[in-house]
C-alpha cells in the first residue's frame, strides 16, 4: 500500500477514535449544568448555600462524582435555555410535571412535594373551589409555570380574567401588596419565604393562602431528551438523591423525612 494511503489510513482511524471518546464524554458528562431560577428557599442567590435544592442538587452529584455548575435566569429563560440546540446547559431544577413537557424532557426522581396556592389580600373574598369567584380578578403568575397554564385554562373557559406574568415570585407579590393585582399564585412555601423578607411585618399580616390548593405537584430536576448525556445525568442524581436519603443528610437538607 503506498505510504499517502497508511496515512490517510491513520489519519482517519485517529478522527474515529477522537470522535468516539468525544461521544462517549458527551453521553457520560462529568459534570452536570443546571439553570434555576429565584425561589427561595429551595433557589436563591440570597440564601445559604444559594437555596435548599441547590444544596440538595450539590450534595447528591458529589456522592456520584459529578460536579455541577449552575446558571441563574429568569424561570422562562431558565427551560428555554435546556431545550436550545447547542446551549451549554443540561438540566434544569424545580420543574414540576405535566403531558407538554414529558414530551420533551427526562425528569429525575422528586425532590420534594409542594402545593401552588392563591394569595391575596384579606379585603378580598376568593373562593376558589368555584372558579367562577375569580371571575373580575387580576391574576398574578409567573411566566413558563405551570400554574400560569392553569390560569390561562380558566380564563379560556369564559372567565373574565385578567393576567399578569412576572419573571419571578417577588414582582408578583409586590405587586399583590401594591394592590396592582387581586391574587398571585406560587408555591405555599415560596409564598411565605417571600412575604417574610420582602414585606414588613404589617404588609405581610395583610396578605394570606387560600387554603385549597390550585393544585400539589412533586418538582424534579429536568433534562432535555435530545441532548447527549440527559439519560446519564437523570440516573447519577437518582443514585445520589437515594444515598443522601438513605444516610439521612437528605432529611438534614430538607428538614424532612
Amino acid at each position: 500500500m503506498p505510504k499517502i494511503y497508511l496515512l490517510l489510513f491513520a489519519i482517519a482511524l485517529l478522527l474515529a477514535s477522537f470522535m468516539s471518546t468525544a461521544d462517549q464524554n458527551l453521553a457520560k458528562p462529568q459534570t452536570a449544568r443546571i439553570t434555576w431560577g429565584e425561589w427561595p428557599p429551595y433557589h436563591s442567590r440570597s440564601h445559604e448555600n444559594q437555596g435548599l435544592y441547590t444544596q440538595l442538587i450539590l450534595e447528591a452529584y458529589k456522592t456520584v462524582d459529578i460536579s455541577v455548575e449552575f446558571g441563574i435566569f429568569p424561570w422562562k429563560r431558565a427551560l428555554m435555555l435546556v431545550q436550545t440546540t447547542g446551549s451549554v446547559w443540561q438540566g434544569s431544577s424545580g420543574w414540576g410535571k405535566g403531558a407538554e413537557r414529558e414530551e420533551i424532557f427526562l425528569f429525575t426522581d422528586a425532590m420534594h412535594q409542594g402545593c401552588m396556592v392563591f394569595f391575596h389580600k384579606l379585603k378580598t373574598t376568593i373562593d376558589w373551589t368555584r372558579p367562577e369567584s375569580l371571575s373580575g380578578l387580576t391574576i398574578g403568575v409567573v411566566s413558563g409555570f405551570r400554574s400560569s397554564s392553569k390560569i390561562r385554562d380558566l380564563k379560556n373557559s369564559g372567565l373574565d380574567i385578567k393576567i399578569d406574568e412576572v419573571s419571578e415570585e417577588k414582582f408578583g407579590m409586590r405587586m399583590l401588596n401594591a394592590g396592582r393585582i387581586d391574587a398571585f399564585v406560587s408555591d405555599r412555601g415560596v409564598g411565605q419565604t417571600i412575604l417574610d423578607q420582602e414585606l414588613n411585618r404589617i404588609d405581610g399580616q395583610t396578605i394570606i393562602a387560600h387554603p385549597n390548593p390550585l393544585y400539589c405537584t412533586s418538582y424534579h430536576l429536568l433534562f432535555a431528551k435530545q441532548k447527549l448525556g440527559s439519560q446519564y445525568l437523570v440516573q447519577k442524581f437518582n443514585s445520589g438523591l437515594k444515598v443522601l436519603r438513605d444516610n439521612g443528610r437528605y432529611e438534614e437538607i430538607m428538614g424532612e423525612p
